[in-house]
């Protein structure tokens, strides 16, 4: 068995079959196929999404069936929000059944914990450890500014910001100390917790997580007709932004940033807005407060697939302006359609502009800087065309499959087997 210990929210829809994002779905049926020399079954240990989520977003879930998929789902708490006292009044269970599952796995896949106080996550590593289990922790998140972004914005208090930056952090750092020591593998996203934590170990590696396919990536065809369109003055220069509409990831000043740029210029500029959330209702007034609703327009949420790639590629830039952390997939999905990214300079959105070439960074959290880099691109259309490109090429070295059979190789190394065929056909 191959355990995965993440903070990922599922529902179980019956005995068999549970309901979870799609894309995840997908890697975890890629994943096992990959690693099926060794591993014959996938256990997800998650977290227990309520009937009213799954009620709202269950036709842009993903579904795996234990019998078909061979992978499986069992909660090891009810809520991913903050533990509170009917958290820990079941901890003792919880930690029970997280035990029992270690104990009948042959590796355990899982990271440090977000939340200290329930640390479900770093618990597994652990208990693998004492159990001389294999073990592969993974980062996605290096959230030690979230502090000052949180306070620099007036969202957190100072007594908030000064526990959390000197009691959260350090015993998070902690975390990520003991797993760079004691794990077998370690990914981490981000050039700075690789090179604070790393050290040099071989066994801590970079983290890449994109979720599209080579199929997904635009063609040559579709590259030729955009940058027709991008450069046609005519035409209004399309901005995107796809995925859930929360407050940290920012949207309003996308909305705020594209009404400056238009106002400034007179500019033929037009933002598509993809997702579905809490936030809908007080973006759609946003705009029309600003007087742009005409031109922000609000597009229903596609499932993750061909149909999502085919609508995202007629658009000419993603913007990105998170408010807090933030390492979202859509990242990725948009390089693969040829969107190159206009971002705040979080350190994931730098790491990127630095290593790849497709992402133009501007301070955070400036709504001017964004607005005038939006304006630069409006009036400089061929600086697009030539990102485009790069775009298509990062996007080629970048595939799922590619990365997956990086990742699935180090699995097998540490298992000391050889390639599966499958793997062997993805080299």
């Amino acid at each position: 068995k191959y355990l995965v210990v993440v903070p990922v929210v599922c529902y179980p829809i019956s005995e068999d079959e549970f309901a979870m994002e799609s894309a995840f779905c997908d890697h975890l049926k890629e994943l096992l196929e990959l690693v099926s020399s060794e591993f014959d079954e996938l256990v997800v240990a998650g977290f227990q999404m309520s009937q009213e989520r799954y009620e709202k977003e269950r036709d842009h879930l993903g579904t795996l069936r234990k019998e078909r998929d061979k992978i499986s789902f069992v909660s090891v708490s009810d809520s991913y929000s903050t533990p509170g006292l009917k958290w820990l009044l079941r901890a003792p269970a919880n930690f029970a059944r997280l035990f029992g599952l270690v104990k009948e796995c042959g590796l355990v896949h899982s990271g440090t914990s977000h939340f200290w106080t329930r640390p479900v996550e770093f618990a597994a590593l652990v208990f693998g450890r004492l159990l001389d289990k294999k073990t592969i922790s993974i980062t996605d998140l290096d959230l030690r500014e979230d502090p000052r972004m949180n306070y620099t914005l007036g969202y957190w208090s100072l007594k908030t910001y000064l526990f959390c930056r000197y009691v959260h952090d350090p015993i998070r750092s902690l975390q990520h100390h003991w797993v760079a020591r004691y794990c077998d593998l370690v990914l981490m996203k981000g050039e700075k917790l690789m090179a604070d934590y790393g050290k040099g170990r071989p066994w801590v590696k970079a983290l890449s997580d994109p979720g599209f396919h080579e199929e997904h990536i635009i063609t040559p065809d579709k590259v030729t007709a955009k940058i027709a369109e991008i450069e046609d003055p005519s035409k209004p220069l399309e901005l995107a932004y796809f995925g859930r509409y929360v407050y940290y990831k920012g949207i309003d000043r996308c909305i705020e940033a594209t009404a400056i740029a238009i106002a400034e210029g007179q500019r033929n500029i037009r933002l598509n807005l993809m997702g579905s959330g809490e936030e809908e209702e007080r973006l759609r007034k946003f705009a029309a407060d600003l007087g742009i609703e005409d031109s922000v327009i609000f597009h229903d949420p596609i499932r993750y697939g061909d149909e999502l790639f085919s609508k995202i590629q007629s658009w000419h830039l993603m913007l990105a302006a998170p408010l807090s952390v933030d390492t979202p997939r859509s990242t990725w999905d948009a390089i693969a359609a040829g969107l190159p990214l206009i971002a705040f300079d979080t350190e994931f959105y730098t790491g990127l502009g630095n290593t790849l070439g497709v992402v133009d960074v501007v301070e955070w959290p400036s709504v001017e800087a964004l607005a005038a880099r939006i304006g630069h691109y409006a009036d400089n259309r061929a600086e697009i065309s030539r990102l485009v490109h790069r775009c298509v090429a990062v996007a080629h070295e970048n595939t799922q499959e590619k990365w997956l059979a990086r990742r699935a190789q180090w699995t097998l190394d540490l298992m000391g087997k050889k390639d599966s065929p499958e793997l062997s056909e993805a080299h």
